[in-house]
């Protein structure tokens, strides 16, 4: 497998501008029975042990009304594959959440649910191997330390009409991005933002290959939706604007990018390295540069509308 750093992303940019330039049992007065369910007739279960049994359905509210006071607590709590509804209002966690377990969360809509931490590394990271999915959701980081937004590092990760924003970037520590698919995971992101991150808005790598669909990533510090090492997947779309480079392809990754429109960056869509894929039907206009294609990349390039850049439309350096 190959690693590469999000800096290979920050050096492209340089690259391509020096091209441009707890519950009791009832009392009783009777001693404690030992005796088998059968025998007593009971569930066997005792009171401490039903208040504490996994749910599958939670319901969380910022006024303390709902089944726990704290998300954290609603997580703790939930079994796997729950699913867990969060009312309007921000819910702060004290730190980073880490989730190893299969679970859902659903928002009132991203302007109306948001999940917030100042802690380093992360807002939420998944760790499992079965499905983190969240609806009508945003995820911000609000810290001053580095830190990715969300992160699937395996499994299945399922996203639409979420917001992901706030990620920090320090050049040379690591990659960080708005939302961040690592490994072989797997998944969908649609109908979704990722905007005002440090580097990089939605950041594919290893061999990760969700499909993003109709998601708007903007105005991100460098790269609107990057893909590194062997990364696929298909993209198809999306609209990336107010970037440095709309769309970025690095090391050997091998995506489909399919009807997204990548307008308004210094850069619409660029190859770099040993990258490649397909690249069909996208829409790249008012870029310094529609498409730049360079190093080894072997992208097959067919019916792109690239005009109105103010450099070159297709620039192919290899």
């Amino acid at each position: 497998m190959v690693k590469v750093e999000i800096k290979r992303l920050g050096v492209l940019v340089v690259l391509l501008l020096g091209l441009l330039v707890a519950a009791c049992g009832n009392p009783t007065s009777t001693p404690p029975v030992t005796s088998s369910p059968e025998a007593t007739g009971g569930s066997g279960v005792d009171e401490e042990q039903t208040a504490v049994a996994p749910r599958d359905e939670i319901y969380v509210a910022v006024d303390g009304s709902g089944d726990y006071a704290a998300l954290e607590q609603a997580v703790a709590a939930a079994a796997p594959g729950a699913t867990i509804t969060l009312g309007p209002g921000m819910y702060r966690l004290i730190r980073g959440l880490e989730i190893d377990t299969s679970l859902t969360l659903i928002g009132a809509g991203l302007d109306e649910t948001e999940i917030v931490s100042g802690g380093p590394g992360h807002v939420i990271r998944f760790t499992g191997s079965g499905s983190f999915g969240a609806e009508g959701i945003t995820f911000r980081y609000d810290g001053k330390e580095m830190a990715d937004v969300v992160v699937i590092e395996e499994g299945t990760g399922r996203f639409s009409g979420c917001r992901f924003t706030g990620a920090i970037y320090e050049e040379g520590k690591g990659n960080r991005a708005g939302l961040r698919f690592r490994g072989r995971s797997r998944g969908m992101v649609e109908n979704s933002v990722a905007s005002g991150n440090d580097n990089t808005g939605i950041l594919v790598e290893n061999q990760a290959q969700p499909e993003l669909r109709g998601n708007i990533c903007s105005d991100n510090g460098q790269v609107g939706i990057g893909y590194m090492d062997l990364a696929a997947g298909l993209a198809s779309e999306n609209e990336c604007t107010g970037n440095v480079i709309g769309i970025a392809l690095a090391v050997e990754s091998r995506p489909t990018l399919a009807g997204n429109k990548s307008n308004d960056n210094d850069y619409g869509i660029a190859y770099v390295d040993n990258a490649g894929g397909e690249s069909y039907d996208n829409e790249c206009m008012r870029n310094k540069i529609g498409i730049t294609v360079g190093g080894s990349s072997t992208v097959r390039l067919g019916d792109n509308d690239c005009r109105d850049n103010t450099e070159e439309d297709i620039r192919d350096s290899r």
